[in-house]
């Protein structure tokens, strides 16, 4: 297995070791390299420091060594959306040169609207026989029209790999006054929009408070937030949340905003979350989120409308009426589950197909 693993924890990473966990409780031996850098934050030295070159050397060494040890195992890549496939492109071709059975995992919309030579190389570096790894019929589509040699493909949704404890509880608060934003902070995810509904939402004075978690993505979209949050006495930052803290950080509130820019957007594991725990999402259409939030359990925004003016509606709505407020909570829970419902016969497909192309150690 190729790709990022925790920490740092983001949503590519975090699938990434929930594939590996369903492999190891198959009892299939996984060998993983991890390649993330060591910070969301956006910086030259966490991207491409020595740190990073050494951990991507040595990762290619290993498998080097692995692949020739275990000709016609498996190669599972969680694929990047940028520059890092180059990188992935060397451990593909050793692959191939060891007749591994290629699984690629995309994670990204950016190379699916906008193709490109690099991304096409590495798919027909994969070869026909490679199994393609989508979130969404929607993203199956977009692939395979942009990217016309691709045969095998598979989707597989990202609430189907997530934990099956997840809270699924009926909301007792009827009536939304808790307004969340949970991300990495940058303004390509949305976060002045976000800022921008609550100034609106404050200004109204209809007593709702905002709730901003994550962490930031460099130092000046750190900057600008707080400087704007000087002027939001009812909206708190309250830092990165992980694991049992980022459950908490749902429960604490009654609508989600995901007004995402991100080229990369393709199915956010954060909005699945926030559909687990009984909150409804407001989120602007992106990659897989029609597929997400079609329904009551949410509102979409169409990429074509302004969101702040949209969204503050939709909150606003849900006050005004509690009980839709109530069914869209309920519905949201049961929007998680059937995804992953929906998609649990393909993922148990690819983990029969898995146990005779990965060697044992």
């Amino acid at each position: 297995m190729i790709g990022a693993f925790p920490p740092p924890t983001d949503g590519r990473s975090l699938i990434s070791s929930a594939m590996r966990e369903r492999l190891i409780e198959r009892r299939i031996s996984v060998r993983s390299i991890d390649l993330a850098a060591r910070s969301v934050r956006r910086t030259w030295s966490g991207r491409l420091g020595l740190s990073r070159i050494t951990k991507i050397v040595g990762g290619l060494l290993r498998y080097w060594a692995g692949a020739q040890g275990h000709p016609g195992s498996g190669l599972y890549i969680g694929l990047s959306g940028g520059p890092g496939q180059a990188i992935e492109l060397l451990f593909t071709l050793i692959g191939r040169m060891t007749r591994a059975r290629i699984y690629f995992h995309h994670h990204s919309f950016a190379y699916i609207d906008r193709p490109n030579i690099l991304t096409r190389l590495l798919i027909w570096c994969a070869g026909r026989r490679a199994t393609h790894i989508v979130l969404c019929a929607n993203m199956a589509s977009s692939l395979r029209a942009a990217y016309p040699t691709i045969e095998k493909l598979l989707a597989i949704s990202n609430a189907s790999l997530l934990p099956t404890d997840t809270p699924r509880q009926n909301r007792e608060r009827c009536i939304p006054d808790r307004v969340g934003f949970l991300g990495n902070i940058s303004v390509e995810k949305g976060i002045l929009e976000f800022l921008d509904v609550m100034q609106t939402l404050c200004a109204s004075d209809v007593g709702i408070k905002g709730y901003l978690a994550g962490p930031f993505q460099d130092a000046k979209a750190e900057k600008e937030v707080k400087k704007r949050l000087n002027d939001l006495p009812h909206v708190e930052y309250v830092g990165p949340k992980y694991g049992p803290d980022k459950s908490d950080f749902f429960k604490s509130i009654d609508v989600l905003l995901f007004p995402t820019k991100y080229a990369h957007e393709a199915e956010p594991v954060t909005v699945l979350e926030a559909l687990a725990h009984g909150v409804p999402v407001i989120g602007w259409e992106r990659g897989c989120l029609s597929s997400m939030i079609g329904g009551t359990e949410g509102f979409l925004v169409p990429r074509s409308t302004d969101f702040v003016p949209a969204a503050v509606r939709q909150v606003l709505a849900w006050r005004n009426v509690p009980q839709s407020y109530w069914e869209a909570s309920k519905a949201a829970v049961d929007k998680f589950l059937r995804i992953g419902v929906r998609d649990a016969g393909t993922l148990d497909e690819l983990l029969r197909d898995l146990p005779t192309t990965i060697a044992p150690q």
